[in-house]
């Protein structure tokens, strides 16, 4: 089978799906699928044995149960759910929501990180880089949920503006999924790819509800001019608990200040 960096419109389908997994892309440990239930198909259930999960709404509403506990989440929302664990997702309406999961060893504990709190965090949400590069960074499952591998938040742009600069790579600790959403027709955005020569290999255009893998390398990204680029980003830790962190990323030599 191919291995694939890019996957486009991820999501074209009602219910659940996974769509990026070790077989088919260059991940070795992380799964990320889309849930998007509605009226008609408003349940999905999940046992997530040896994994861990994470979940991140994108648009509308709806409640998580797993064992005692009940979240009600709303966009941005973060929730992770331990491996061995049952859970239900289900909507009275519509809910939206990226899935993320990996192998660990030990059984943590769930949680649900309210988007309103993140926001007002400085720990969890952050004003990062100036002018050209300046964007809105927010932790959703990081320092602040136990966890073994999963690290994930979303990333907003100014219009026209780069993210994920300086160019940075943290191949050997962790890998990571950008799935880009909110960003309607016309806008798109150019995804870079590369490795240690500095020499950009892949050059990617990126589209709302595409996702571009990346195992490995530098991976700077731009908005076209007047829009955002906005995505969740996904990261996974090689070691569990050891690289679950910030630490351990490389700048590009040639931008480091």
């Amino acid at each position: 089978m191919n291995k694939e960096i890019v996957f486009r419109n991820t999501a074209n389908h009602i219910g659940r799906k996974i769509l990026i997994t070790p077989e088919n892309s260059l991940l070795t440990l992380m799964a990320v699928g889309r849930i998007i239930l509605n009226k008609n198909t408003s349940t999905v259930e999940i046992n997530t044995e040896d994994r861990e999960y994470s979940f991140i709404c994108l648009h509308g509403n709806g409640r998580i149960i797993s064992e005692n506990n009940t979240a009600e989440v709303n966009p941005y929302d973060g929730i992770y759910v331990p491996r061995n664990t049952s859970v239900k997702i289900f909507t009275d309406n519509y809910l939206d929501l990226v899935e993320c999961s990996a192998p660990v060893s030990e059984k943590y504990t769930f949680a649900h990180v309210r988007f309103d709190e993140v926001k007002n965090d400085p720990k969890l949400h952050m004003s990062l880089g100036q002018n050209s590069d300046r964007r809105e960074l927010y932790t959703l499952i990081g320092d602040n949920v136990k966890g073994g591998r999963l690290f994930n938040g979303v990333t907003f742009s100014e219009k026209g503006n780069w993210t994920s600069w300086p160019p940075h790579q943290h191949t050997e600790f962790r890998e990571e999924v950008y799935l880009y959403f909110d960003m309607p027709k016309p806008a798109f955005g150019i995804q870079m790819l590369y490795s240690g020569n500095g020499i950009p290999e892949n050059v990617i255009p990126v589209f709302d509800n595409d996702a571009v893998v990346i195992s490995g390398g530098y991976h700077p990204n731009v908005a076209i001019p007047g829009y955002s680029i906005n995505f969740v980003w996904m990261l996974c830790a090689r070691r569990e608990i050891i690289d679950r962190a910030w630490g351990g990323s490389i700048v590009q030599p040639e931008f480091q200040k």
